[in-house]
């Protein structure tokens, strides 16, 4: 151990795909945390020290705790001197998962990046901002200020997202429960200027605005009027698009439905939810297309015994329902 060369990111990135680490690499680990912690002292510089405390949060957090309020002094004398290289950098370190599975450990962080986003905003490039989206979104909390300096952020770069970063402020965004429908309008105004830019991601887009009941005429013109035939479009996001269908009341609900049904196989992807949502739908509502109960009933093995937990753990004592809607 002591004759190991890995620098700490390699480091932390071993530690981050293993469930289960060897001890040595524990070791490994700590050593190479008491190093960048004494680094913390020896500059006064805010952007050192910032890298430095970025280069620590690559860490499990049960590895900081000890020095978890060092660690958070370090960063609050430093944060407000701070370039948006740097700022940013906090947030990117963060590995996703685990910030969403140790909330606590991370707030009094997350907190003190959204109360300085302001010593950043402005000068945030696009894939800075989709990078600071998705660790907040995680997160599951957004203070009014920084939310507002986001939107300002987002709407300056409108014109400059890739069509996936387009899908990730939608994601992010829903993930946070925020309806930005104004925003939303003008993105869908890019999809449909544009659709085939976005092919590869227009159920998981579809399904969003699903999940926040976004209906809007722009969006009911787009979806009645959708070449749901285009070979362009994956098969397998038919299932996430056939969700957002029901919501629109669309008067050709059914003929839409039907195409989408026909573009629905073995390679159609089953998220669980989606699909028992689905099924629900379609067979207290379309009693008359038992075909398309049945081909949803294909796309997950063991159906029913998984149908069954499903209306167990959501449909809960109230089983006269005809469905509902799971996020």
């Amino acid at each position: 151990m002591k004759n190991s060369l890995l620098e700490p990111k390699a480091i932390s990135y071993l530690l981050l795909i293993n469930k289960n680490p060897s001890q040595e690499l524990i070791e490994e680990a700590k050593e190479s945390l008491r190093s960048l912690e004494s680094r913390l002292t020896l500059s006064n510089s805010s952007k050192y020290i910032l890298n430095t405390i970025a280069a620590i949060f690559r860490f499990p957090p049960e590895l900081l705790e000890q020095n978890k309020e060092r660690y958070l002094e370090h960063l609050r004398e430093a944060i407000k001197d701070a370039n948006h290289d740097s700022y940013t950098q906090i947030y990117e370190s963060i590995p996703g998962q685990y910030l969403k599975d140790n909330i606590s450990f991370y707030e009094p962080f997350m907190i003190e990046l959204l109360q300085n986003y302001s010593y950043a905003s402005n000068r945030i490039l696009p894939g800075q901002i989709i990078n600071i989206l998705n660790k907040i979104s995680l997160y599951g909390k957004l203070d009014n200020v920084a939310y507002n300096l986001i939107m300002v952020d987002i709407e300056k770069w409108l014109n400059s997202f890739k069509p996936e970063q387009y899908h990730m402020i939608i994601r992010y965004l829903v993930r946070l429960r925020l309806r930005e429908t104004h925003l939303f309008d003008k993105i869908l105004s890019k999809i449909i200027s544009s659709p085939v830019n976005f092919i590869s991601k227009l159920g998981e887009i579809a399904f969003d605005f699903f999940t926040i009941n976004y209906n809007c005429e722009q969006a009911k013109q787009f979806i009645a009027t959708f070449p749901f035939k285009d070979s362009l479009l994956r098969s397998s996001g038919m299932v996430s698009f056939a969700c957002y269908v029901p919501i629109l009341n669309l008067k050709n609900e059914k003929d839409i439905l039907e195409v989408i049904f026909s573009r629905i196989n073995e390679s159609s992807v089953a998220f669980k939810k989606r699909t028992f949502f689905l099924y629900d739908f379609v067979r207290f509502v379309y009693k008359d297309k038992p075909e398309w109960t049945q081909t949803l009933k294909n796309l997950i093995p063991n159906f029913e015994t998984e149908y069954q937990n499903y209306a167990a753990l959501y449909k809960g004592p109230n089983k006269d329902r005809d469905f509902v809607i799971i996020c």
